[in-house]
C-alpha cells in the first residue's frame, strides 16, 4: 500500500515537472518568435 502511494506520488511529480517544462519551452519559443 505504501509503495503504491509513493509510486503514484512520483508519477504526479514527474507529470507536473514535464508539464511545466513544456510550458517553459513554449513560452521561450513564443518570446523568440516575437523578438525575432
Amino acid at each position: 500500500m505504501l509503495v503504491a502511494f509513493v509510486l503514484s506520488l512520483a508519477m504526479i511529480g514527474i507529470i507536473h515537472w514535464l508539464a511545466s517544462f513544456v510550458a517553459w519551452i513554449f513560452m521561450l519559443a513564443v518570446t523568440v518568435a516575437a523578438i525575432g
